[in-house]
């Protein structure tokens, strides 16, 4: 059985979310009832994020600098090196904005798939084109879980917001970022999950695992 690590990206590689800074900072309206909306579950991750991004309007260059600001959580890149090292499959899916991780990758030098909603910026606007999944699955979280579960992989899920919800449910071994959102959840609901500040912390904790 070989080892596959699913990874979101907002909140979880990055330190902070940055797909809801650049809302706060750049969306026109009131794009928090749709999350509100999505987390009581009267719309689904893909209709929240199409209704949020569509809100974006600004210049790219002010939004990238903004992103070339942020952070990203300490023991990333070696953590990703670890996991090559140990022949593990490595993906990010995330519901944030892919050309901001596309971004972030390239500057960091970091090479690994990337599953999320197409976000494309253009005259001002974002226009985003979701994941499509089969009616099994319960977004495209859970599919890239199941899907590599099917083909005998044991999955390890990082997360930290409710979008992660379903694919920490459905993985293998859970890590969630401590103090957010998904790790009150994972308490509330007594989901088994590890809780983590860094990626170093995430690795020594996965070499238990794998001796």
């Amino acid at each position: 059985m070989g080892i596959s690590v699913i990874i979101d990206f907002d909140g979880t590689i990055s330190l902070r979310d940055i797909s809801e800074l650049i809302l706060i900072h750049f969306a026109k309206g009131d794009w928090q009832k749709f999350e509100d909306q999505a987390n009581r579950g009267e719309i689904t991750i893909d209709e929240c994020i199409i209704s949020q991004y569509a809100m974006i309007s600004g210049e790219f260059e002010d939004i990238m600098k903004m992103v070339n600001q942020e952070k990203i959580r300490q023991g990333f890149e070696t953590f990703i090196e670890f996991c090559k090292e140990q022949g593990f499959q490595v993906t990010c899916v995330s519901a944030g904005l892919s050309f901001v991780i596309e971004h972030i990758f390239e500057k960091l030098g970091i090479q690994i798939p990337v599953i999320a909603p197409v976000s494309e910026f253009s005259n001002g606007r974002v226009t985003t084109t979701v994941i499509p999944t089969v009616p099994d699955y319960i977004g495209f979280k859970h599919q890239a879980v199941k899907q590599e579960q099917d083909k005998g992989q044991y999955v390890i899920y990082l997360g930290d917001g409710s979008s992660d919800r379903v694919g920490i449910q459905h993985a293998d071994y859970r890590f969630v970022v401590r103090d957010k959102s998904l790790h009150q959840l994972c308490h509330d609901e007594n989901i088994a999950h590890s809780s983590f500040d860094t990626f170093d912390q995430v690795r020594d904790e996965i070499q238990q695992l794998i001796i």
